[in-house]
């Protein structure tokens, strides 16, 4: 529960900046109130993945690591093959500043999604609120996926559920701080479109060259025993 509560407080800027503009969006006028509803719902559905894990993986655990696979697994080459894919994508970011065109696709896409949470968001009651923060455990998220590996390290459900509560709660200020840059954002004089091109693409580039690390980190470390012990 600690590394996991520690993990929320260490993302709380990835939160703000990944999150909070769709918080932002589906709570509305309402605020404050639409958020709390929306804190109940993520902690509920965070808590229900951490336990099913934890609970999978206490019998999963015996046919995947001594099935006899070994190194040809196929879980560790849907593995290797989504590193790869994850490398390739920073290497395109890095050398062209922009997202390929199938995923900016897929971002204009997501507009409708934001004008629908922010249909919900306007209702009166919470409870809209609390099913799109149940609803929120399906985003794509690497640092809800590394929550995700701690919480199945629980020896019980109960601990899984409690990991992913305490990274949910521990993370929240984080996610809540997005409305309020938001706000902060408005609030200053307006840049010219190319100033916020120019932004973006140092922006993009950035991202791309912290994928590459992190992809050919993860496909690389487990080699350097190899050559250490080979030298």
């Amino acid at each position: 529960m600690a590394t996991a509560a520690l993990m929320g407080l260490g993302g709380a800027w990835h939160c703000a900046l990944m999150c909070g503009p769709l918080v932002s969006c589906g709570t509305g006028a309402a605020g404050r109130h639409q958020a709390l509803w929306w804190l109940l719902g993520r902690t509920v559905g965070y808590a229900a993945v951490g336990a099913a894990l934890a609970s999978a993986v206490s019998w999963g655990s015996h046919f995947v690591l001594r099935g006899g696979a070994g190194p040809l697994s196929p879980w560790l080459t849907v593995w290797a093959l989504g590193h790869s894919a994850a490398l390739s994508l920073g290497l395109f970011l890095l050398w062209k500043g922009r997202q390929p065109l199938w995923l900016a696709t897929l971002g204009r896409r997501a507009v409708n999604t934001h004008q629908a949470v922010a249909w919900v968001g306007r209702r009166p009651s919470g409870w809209p609120m609390a099913a799109g923060g149940l609803a929120w455990a399906a985003l794509p998220c690497g640092l809800l996926q590394s929550a995700w590996l701690v919480a199945a390290l629980a020896p019980s459900a109960w601990g899984g559920a409690s990991s992913m509560a305490a990274f949910s709660l521990a993370s929240a200020p984080g996610v809540l701080m997005g409305p309020a840059l938001l706000a902060a954002c408005r609030g200053r004089a307006a840049n010219t479109e190319a100033d916020w091109r120019s932004r973006l693409t140092r922006l993009t580039r950035l991202s791309g060259l912290m994928l590459c690390s992190a992809s050919a980190w993860a496909l690389g470390h487990g080699l350097w025993t190899h050559v250490r012990d080979f030298c």
